[in-house]
């Protein structure tokens, strides 16, 4: 996906620009992807960091989440 290199290359250039490692900058990024394929929808996502997508179907009046977020062992903290 451009758009994931080109926010990695951004805090790339950020971090060598302020001489600092890469791992000090701390984000979380989602990416969802929806496509209507006939009468059903096609959802994509992917994230990195604490963040999490869900999908509320009204009908039901239930959310569900898209996958399992990334957490480290203490509050904040992200796996990398």
């Amino acid at each position: 996906c451009k758009g994931v290199a080109a926010a990695y290359e951004a805090i790339c250039a950020e971090a060598q620009a302020q001489e600092r490692q890469v791992r000090e900058y701390a984000t979380t990024l989602q990416v969802a992807l929806c496509k209507k394929i006939g009468t059903s929808y096609l959802f994509v996502t992917w994230w990195v960091g604490d963040g999490a997508l869900a999908l509320y179907d009204a009908n039901e009046k239930e959310v569900f989440l898209l996958g399992t977020p990334d957490h480290g062992e203490y509050e904040g903290q992200t796996r990398f």
